[in-house]
């Protein structure tokens, strides 16, 4: 299998390296917990009718994730970076602790699921509303 050109070589793994991978899935682990906030968040919007700025933020957040998400080819820009700096899985701490190595792959489809109804029942409100 050939590299892709934009392929680096790993760095060694010095101090700096390390703190850098160390911070790199703290920071995934943060941006999980954002994401998931907001396909709670966009469900109960779509479930109890509410439309607020926060529902805004949330759309725009789950918009910005699947962007990105889609960018990479279907793959975390997060989790490639900290398996660039030698971390073997690159997930974020939040959901490898919880749920382990290998069901880890869970948690992106679950979540996209959850946002995608969350969107899903946001749109079918605003339609019955509209023709109301």
């Amino acid at each position: 299998m050939s590299q892709p050109r934009w392929y680096l070589p790993r760095p060694r793994p010095t101090p700096l390296v390390v703190s850098s991978r160390v911070f790199v899935k703290a920071f995934h682990s943060l941006a999980v917990i954002v994401f998931a906030a907001a396909a709670c968040y966009l469900i109960y919007c779509g479930v109890t009718g509410t439309r607020d700025a926060i529902m805004v933020w949330a759309l725009v957040a789950v918009a910005i994730e699947t962007a990105v998400y889609v960018g990479f080819g279907r793959k975390c820009p997060l989790t490639m970076l900290a398996r660039w700096l030698g971390d073997e899985g690159g997930h974020d701490y939040l959901f490898e602790w919880l749920l382990g190595t290998r069901n880890i792959g869970l948690v992106s489809r679950s979540l996209a699921g959850l946002a995608a109804i969350g969107v899903l029942l946001i749109i079918i409100g605003s339609i019955r509303q509209a023709l109301a």
